[in-house]
């Protein structure tokens, strides 16, 4: 989260270590890289911008 700060993200994500809100996110960057590239690969086999949408629409769903 772009601008929020370590200590801020502890506190909404419910750590109570520095180390755990770094070993999320680094999970959750990882993931966000594949499900891009995932969905860069739909777009380029021809499927429509709306099931690329929907894709990542339920993905992203799926993470929170």
């Amino acid at each position: 989260m772009a601008g929020t700060s370590l200590h801020e993200l502890m506190e909404l994500g419910g750590w109570k270590y520095n180390e755990m809100v770094l070993r999320y996110a680094l999970i959750l960057l990882r993931l966000l890289e594949r499900l891009i590239m995932h969905a860069s690969d739909l777009a380029s086999a021809g499927y429509t911008s709306i099931n690329v949408y929907i894709y990542v629409y339920i993905s992203l769903n799926c993470l929170i």
